[in-house]
């Protein structure tokens, strides 16, 4: 685990989200000294030190209560499938508009967002559709603001190399979409939590959107098999042709079949997303994590 200590003074902090993220978050302001809030629906104690706070980021709800008296609110809700109201456009962009609303009126004047590598104007998946309203919303709300756009990331309690891993230790046959020559730029969720709680102070970075990637562009099957060897498994990769598994998703999306996998992430995971610097290292004084080092901690 890395130890982050930005001087951050007696900050007191309200992390909205409490899922990998949120929680990651609140143990490296923590540490840093911080007061922590975790504002969630169903807030459950993840870490030892916060306070827990009950509200409906899409209704708004509580949302008042939970941020007054904060001095930074940092925004780490996100979903990647759609399910009854959690839809991309009420998680997203509505609850953000929330936020930035209790901001107001509990006269906190900075906010960091957690974004999402990729996005950018013109996107027509409503995943990144959604995530690029909710920045431009913040951009214009004449808040401060920081705006973090991570890669996928890696860390204890992902859902990234641990699903794939599960899928390891339960069959030795693990299929692969396409050639699995598209490329991921993996970050280590260390790395996104220290930029994040040094942007808790002002700094260059202030007003600004950082892509958040890790040194390594990894083709999506060597990562696969990084990962098989750190679990000690030999596997067997058969390929399957983009053309023939779009297919069944998109129908087991339209009858609501429920599947690991929708069509808009088969998507999202053969566009390559990749940084075009890595200037958030240099700025916020990050030294990178590998992902091979990264995920020997927790496999």
């Amino acid at each position: 685990m890395t130890s982050v200590n930005p001087k951050p003074g007696a900050k007191i902090i309200a992390i909205i989200g409490s899922g990998f993220v949120g929680s990651h978050i609140g143990q490296c302001a923590l540490n840093a000294g911080c007061e922590v809030r975790l504002v969630s629906r169903h807030p459950k104690s993840k870490i030892h030190g916060e306070e827990l706070f009950e509200s409906d980021l899409i209704s708004g709800k509580g949302l008042n209560q939970s941020i007054d008296g904060v001095e930074v609110v940092v925004n780490a809700v996100g979903i990647i499938k759609e399910k009854g109201d959690n839809t991309f456009e009420a998680v997203h962009h509505q609850g953000v508009l929330n936020i930035i609303e209790a901001c107001r009126k509990a006269k906190v004047k900075r906010v960091i967002q957690i974004s999402a590598l990729g996005v950018s104007e013109g996107q027509t998946t409503p995943y990144f559709a959604t995530k690029h309203k909710a920045e431009q919303a913040i951009i214009s709300s004449g808040l401060e603001y920081v705006i973090f756009r991570p890669s996928v990331l890696f860390g204890p309690g992902d859902g990234f190399v641990n699903m794939l891993a599960g899928i390891m230790r339960r069959s030795p046959i693990f299929p692969i979409f396409g050639y699995g020559r598209y490329r991921l730029q993996p970050v280590s969720i260390y790395n996104l939590t220290e930029a994040v709680v040094k942007a808790f102070n002002h700094g260059i970075w202030d007003n600004e959107i950082y892509s958040v990637c890790g040194p390594e562009k990894l083709a999506y099957i060597d990562i696969i098999k990084k990962i098989a060897d750190k679990l000690g498994k030999k596997i067997i990769m058969p390929r399957i042709p983009f053309g023939l598994i779009t297919p069944p998703i998109k129908i087991a999306e339209l009858i609501g079949i429920p599947i690991p996998l929708t069509s808009e992430q088969l998507l999202m995971l053969k566009s390559e997303n990749l940084c075009e610097n890595l200037s958030y290292a240099d700025n916020f004084g990050i030294k990178m994590i590998r992902f091979e080092d990264g995920i020997a901690e927790y496999l």
